[in-house]
């Protein structure tokens, strides 16, 4: 007799956006190895994809820049469903260009595996993520033509090692061990950060950041840590 495979009732629903069968099938072996996570629905058809989401409602879409771009405005009407993008090898996205949308998570298509789940991980527990190669380039925008004015927020050092931190993952009491502080210094900084920007809550920090290019680079970061 078959062994019924058991299904956490409590696993987050998602629908993959792509019709290129190799990266349909990566993405799905990656997520079928994880037990808080359910894939609903798969399929190259927006069309199919669209009616599947409005009849559950709530979860995360994974989709491509290739397969987002014609069907952008569309995708952003369902502010249910959160959205990760992945971007083709060599091709960017500027993030400024979704700084409104329901896209809260941006990572290369050629991220391994430990790299898309921290992606999903991240984007599951609320916050926005973007890989670091990404936030990093100066890139065209593949998505939408939305224009940003530019921050005259002025950040110390020590803001952009936490702003940096936080857009890791890292909670309060970690970046505190991480810099020597005290975790009410940490969350300090924190509050100062989200009245500077005027931001609602660290998601919403994390996008400004992104937007004006905020984020320390990695090694710079590591040379903090180190001192």
């Amino acid at each position: 007799m078959k062994r019924e495979e058991k299904i956490n009732p409590k696993a987050i629903k998602l629908f993959i956006l792509e019709d290129r069968p190799v990266i349909l099938e990566g993405i799905r072996q990656w997520i079928l190895s994880e037990p808080d996570y359910k894939i609903i629905h798969s399929t190259g058809s927006w069309e199919e994809m669209n009616l599947v989401i409005q009849e559950h409602q709530k979860g995360i879409l994974i989709s491509t820049v290739r397969c987002l771009r014609p069907i952008f405005n569309e995708v952003m009407k369902i502010k249910c469903i959160r959205v990760i993008c992945l971007c083709d090898e060599g091709l960017g996205i500027n993030p400024g260009n979704v700084f409104d949308s329901n896209i809260c998570g941006i990572m290369n298509q050629t991220a391994d595996r430990h790299e898309f789940l921290h992606g999903l991980h991240n984007v599951t527990e609320g916050r926005f993520y973007i890989s670091t190669k990404i936030s990093q380039e100066d890139n065209t925008s593949l998505l939408s033509s939305n224009n940003f004015v530019e921050s005259d927020v002025i950040l110390s050092r020590r803001e952009k090692e936490v702003l940096s931190l936080i857009s890791l993952g890292f909670s309060d009491k970690e970046i505190g061990e991480l810099l020597h502080l005290s975790k009410r210094t940490v969350d300090g900084y924190r509050n100062n950060l989200l009245i500077k920007f005027g931001a609602r809550n660290s998601a919403h920090l994390m996008r400004f950041a992104i937007v004006h290019n905020l984020l320390l680079p990695d090694e710079m970061l590591k040379s903090s840590l180190q001192v």
